[in-house]
Formats: structure tokens, C-alpha cells, sequence
């Protein structure tokens, strides 16, 4: 796995954590299916030539798998040809609170595991990415939680023990996340985006949202639930 694979992989993996409580059920996961539950989430570029923004071309196909009680126990990232890139299992304590993962390439070999710190609320506070050979440290990083788990900063600690973020997260009162900002560490510039949500399901949850950025639909994600063995 070279650097860039890794910056990618820890870039989707601290964007699926985007729940406030890591290891319980949310709004997001709540399910009383008899199956398992796969949520494929796409991400589509805009086209904006008409009188509202269209769907164009699949930038992104990316997928949570929760268990019939909304617990979260793979995360799969896939190839725009329906191929599986990568996948993450998670790993829980006795006490149900997520305290690591596994990383599997796309023909099944685990390469690398995460260790996670959790706070007292059960919320991942850092990560540690190590090579499952050689216990090797790879990278890892940090989260801080503000105004009440409103506000999550994801990024790392540098040599002086200095809280470094480059991503910052926003939720409202039921947890659902409505937007966020990258931070450029080298220029300071920051560029933020919200999500409009635009489309539901039955169950009341999203099916489609809009990413914002400076007023503009920038891309479209859709999710579809599905259930599998």
C-alpha cells in the first residue's frame, strides 16, 4: 500500500465516522431488518446547464454494513465498476463500544488493523493504522468533540503534542451531519460545504443530498439500502 493509498483510505475512513458516538446505534443506523443491511452511498458530479442541478457521472461508490440491531460492522469501498477496492471490519469490546478495525485488500488479505481510543462517552478521540505483519505504526491520528459532540475536528497531534485538524464536521441536535470544512495545514485557506438533504425513504431516512460549496451544487450522493446475507 503506498502513501497515497493510505492518505485516501484514512481520508474515507474518518468520513464514515461521522457520527457523534461511534459505537452505538444513531439516527443514521437505526434498523429492525431481519438481515443484514448494506448501505451503498454514490456520488455523482453535477450537471448544472439545465433549471436545477442533474445527476451526471459516479465519482464514488462507497458502503456501510450494519447488522438488525443498526450496529456498524464493515465499511466497503468499491471501484466505479461495482468491484470491491477495499473493506474495513470493525471490532467490538464487551461493552459494545468500537474499538478498532481491519483493513482487507480487494482479494481478501488483511494488510493493515486500527486501534482506537475512546473518550468516556465511547467516542473514538485517536487511531492508530499498524501493519498486521509487523505491528508496524503506518500513520494515525486524532478527533476533538466540541459543543456538545456538535462540532467534530479529525486530524493529529505533531511532534510538540499540538492539535493539528484538517477536517472539521457539523451536526445538528439528532446527529445528522450538515456540513464540513477542509482546512489547507500549509495556506490556512478553508473550504466549506453543507449538505442539503433532498430526498427520503419511507423510513424517514436520506436518499439523496446535495454537497454545497459557496452556494453551488458541487456533486449528489444517493444512498440505497439493501439487504444481504
Amino acid at each position: 500500500m503506498n502513501k497515497i493509498q493510505q492518505i485516501i483510505i484514512a481520508l474515507v475512513i474518518l468520513i464514515t465516522w461521522s457520527c457523534n458516538n461511534p459505537s452505538k446505534v444513531n439516527s443514521e443506523t437505526e434498523q429492525n431488518e431481519a438481515h443484514k443491511i448494506e448501505i451503498v452511498t454514490k456520488t455523482f458530479s453535477v450537471n448544472l446547464e439545465g433549471d436545477k442541478p442533474e445527476k451526471d457521472t459516479i465519482n464514488m461508490i462507497q458502503s456501510m454494513v450494519i447488522d438488525e440491531g443498526g450496529k456498524e460492522i464493515a465499511n466497503r469501498y468499491y471501484n466505479l465498476d461495482g468491484s470491491v477496492s477495499w473493506s474495513d471490519e470493525y471490532d467490538y469490546d464487551e461493552n459494545e463500544n468500537k474499538i478498532g478495525s481491519r483493513y482487507f485488500e480487494s482479494d481478501g488479505n488483511q494488510t493493515t488493523y486500527y486501534e482506537y481510543d475512546l473518550d468516556s462517552l465511547g467516542r473514538r478521540i485517536a487511531y492508530r493504522a499498524k501493519d498486521v505483519n509487523t505491528d508496524t505504526l503506518l500513520y494515525d491520528g486524532a478527533s476533538q468533540y466540541l459543543y456538545n459532540g456538535k462540532i467534530r475536528r479529525d486530524g493529529y497531534f505533531n511532534k510538540t503534542g499540538e492539535f493539528k485538524y484538517n477536517f472539521e464536521y457539523q451536526f445538528d441536535e439528532d446527529g445528522k451531519e450538515i456540513g464540513y470544512i477542509y482546512i489547507d495545514l500549509r495556506s490556512g485557506e478553508k473550504y466549506p460545504s453543507k449538505y442539503r438533504y433532498t430526498k427520503f425513504n419511507d423510513k424517514d431516512k436520506w436518499v439523496e443530498r446535495e454537497i454545497v460549496e459557496n452556494e453551488k451544487v458541487k456533486s449528489i450522493e444517493v444512498r440505497e439500502f439493501k439487504e444481504i446475507e
